[in-house]
């Protein structure tokens, strides 16, 4: 029983440690994709930091990402 309770207690702290680890900041910051959903096609500018995204094969729009991680573009809420 000593055991399994120093091994629950660990995964506690460590999951208590990863959570405190991300930035409260994040949380203001959603997908792009989860932005605008049902979108037709999303294509990322990384030169200028933008998506051009598609409302039909004709009418597109941009918007600015706020925060880039791993090639995707975030925008805050």
């Amino acid at each position: 029983m000593g055991k399994l309770k120093k091994s629950v207690g660990t995964v506690a702290v460590t999951a208590a440690i990863l959570f405190s680890a991300l930035p409260a900041s994040a949380a203001e910051y959603v997908w792009v994709r989860d932005a605008y959903p049902n979108m037709y096609d999303y294509v990322y500018d990384s030169v200028h930091k933008r998506v051009q995204i598609w409302r039909d094969s004709k009418n597109y729009f941009y918007v600015d990402c706020d925060l880039v991680e791993y090639g995707k573009c975030f925008v805050k809420r």
